[in-house]
């Protein structure tokens, strides 16, 4: 069926390359820009008058998890509206594909806990997960990473060992297929299982595997606390190894400040090196996350529900966890390296004072009561019974299944967000989660607060991370910038009205200023209103990747 031609009047055009705005007119035909020039003339379907409004590229979302519910939900109605038009999907290691039963009760809850999916069937190959998604269609555009978790889930399940010889091929055959069948490349998950599990041996050789195809590395690093400038070092060292681009995913240090310009003169001599390395970040105080999977050691989570409460309700097995688990608070929390000499159990008790002060509970398994809670409430007042911060967590985390959901106030804004937000390496993501404003206003914050009200990036630098970086870093060559024979993929939206209006209390509410929504040439929403459309394409790597396939056989 033939799509209808739109022309767009009078519009200040911010065309993704970082230039300056210009006034000009849109014509687009048959899903593509057709022509962008001043005084237009040409008939069209629908005239769009876009006087005193910009008109740019659709916005590309380097970090999503929309894959994990795209079946349920395939109007993604939190990012159309907010004009992201292209989601990258399978970030921190965890996907629906591939994907086996081994992994699939996790990921349900993933899915049902922190994005508020239903649950959904796995796929063991990405392209049986493309045929399904393709039946139903969806509104967004989608491109997808092969889940580094997944992969290994699928070969060795929770296992915290190092793979043998056979189960690291094992593992090599899957990513390679999934690479074959149309992935752009490998993401991790560091800070969880299974991930967490993992090695850089083993990082090193699957990545290989991606580069061979001409993918890329994306990942979430294996500390955003204390010791993030050596996790960051890890998945530098894993790029120059594997000769292969580099994404950090969500880059952020909490409540580390001061290691800031550690991370941000890192990459830079990375890049100086001659390494292709590109950052994501969300325009958030806040991070949100699985407060279990980020404290407990990988093992509470091994042998389904039943093991998992046996064991965080066993006297003994709590001493252990209270063991294994301090590490990992320890480099959350800034605890003076004079106090780290405590016994853990009174160490334990210091870093879950200092975290729950700043920790809001947003979603739960069982109590919703407690949602909007502070951590420490919850603690102080509901387990008042229990005996000691330790016990009082574990109780807590035992009731709700280990579903704790929060958003944890930790980023500093001027001196860690606004800085990685100006490095010209850094692009705009929303690493979109249930419970936390940045699923339904990320794009529209930073065109409000960080362009308009304090001025830390221009507009159309601010338009350049959101879509023409983002688009290089996927090799697109067809999206990410206004050009004749360019996909349509377009927002509309008035500079000075745009703003996000989700908050922690209200996280799913829309934003304002925004026109209208264009997906391949098709309007999907209109003034804050989706209408229903699902024009969204799977996208496919570019010719050029097979080209460094080329390349990497020759050698």
């Amino acid at each position: 069926m033939t799509k209808q031609s739109i022309l767009i009047e009078g519009g200040m055009i911010v065309d993704g390359s970082g230039s300056h705005a210009r006034q000009a007119d849109v014509l687009v035909s048959d899903g593509c820009i057709k022509q962008v020039d001043l005084g237009i003339q040409a008939s069209a379907d629908e005239i769009i008058d876009a006087d005193g409004l910009h008109v740019c590229p659709g916005f590309i979302d380097l970090h999503a998890h929309t894959g994990l519910k795209i079946l349920s939900e395939p109007l993604s109605p939190g990012k159309i509206l907010q004009g992201v038009t292209t989601d990258v999907v399978g970030n921190c290691g965890l996907g629906l594909a591939p994907a086996s039963s081994e992994i699939m009760e996790y990921l349900n809850k993933m899915a049902k806990d922190l994005l508020g999916g239903r649950e959904s069937e796995g796929f063991l190959q990405l392209s049986q997960f493309k045929d399904r998604i393709r039946e139903t269609g969806m509104s967004q555009n989608l491109a997808f990473l092969v889940p580094h978790g997944n992969v290994r889930a699928m070969v060795m399940g929770l296992d915290p060992g190092k793979p043998t010889r056979d189960q690291l091929n094992r593992m090599r055959g899957i990513v390679d297929l999934a690479m074959t069948q149309g992935a752009f490349g490998m993401s991790t998950g560091l800070i969880y299982p299974p991930g967490s599990n993992s090695g850089t041996k083993e990082l090193i050789e699957l990545a290989k595997v991606v580069a061979a195809h001409g993918g890329f590395y994306a990942t979430h690093l294996r500390s955003e606390g204390g010791s993030v400038v050596k996790a960051l070092k890890e998945a530098i060292n894993i790029g120059r190894e594997a000769s292969i681009p580099i994404q950090i995913s969500h880059v952020k240090v909490g409540y580390f400040s001061r290691k800031t310009r550690g991370i941000i003169k890192t990459i830079e001599e990375a890049r100086n090196s001659g390494l292709d390395v590109l950052a994501d970040q969300y325009p958030y105080t806040a991070g949100c996350t699985s407060f279990g999977s980020v404290i407990l050691p990988t093992w509470v989570f091994q042998g389904g529900m039943d093991a998992f409460q046996e064991r965080l309700r066993d006297p003994k097995t709590r001493k252990r966890i209270i063991k294994d688990g301090t590490r990992n608070l320890l480099d959350m929390v800034n605890v003076p390296r004079a106090l780290r000499w405590m016994i853990p159990r009174a160490l334990f008790r210091l870093a879950l004072r200092i975290l729950s002060k700043g920790f809001l509970v947003t979603h739960v398994a069982n109590h919703h009561d407690l949602e909007g809670t502070s951590l420490k409430e919850i603690l102080m007042q509901r387990y008042a019974t229990s005996r000691g911060m330790f016990n009082k967590l574990l109780d807590f985390l035992a009731d709700e299944n280990g579903v704790v959901t929060t958003c944890m106030f930790m980023i500093d804004d001027q001196k860690t967000l606004e800085p990685l937000m100006q490095a010209p390496w850094t692009c705009i993501s929303s690493d979109a989660y249930r419970g936390h404003p940045r699923s339904w206003g990320t794009f529209p914050r930073v065109l409000a607060r960080y362009v308009r009200e304090k001025g830390i990036l221009s507009l159309e630098e601010a338009i350049h991370k959101m879509t023409g970086l983002p688009a290089s870093r996927l090799g697109l060559q067809d999206r990410g910038l206004i050009r004749p024979g360019y996909k349509a993929d377009l927002v509309i939206f008035n500079a000075s009205e745009v703003q996000d209006r989700a908050t922690y209390d209200a996280w799913d509410a829309s934003p304002v200023g925004i026109s209208r929504v264009l997906v391949n040439g098709e309007i999907t929403a209109i003034k804050g209103s989706h209408v229903e459309t699902k024009a969204g394409m799977i996208l496919e790597p570019p010719c050029s990747l097979q080209q460094n396939v080329e390349k990497h056989l020759r050698k």
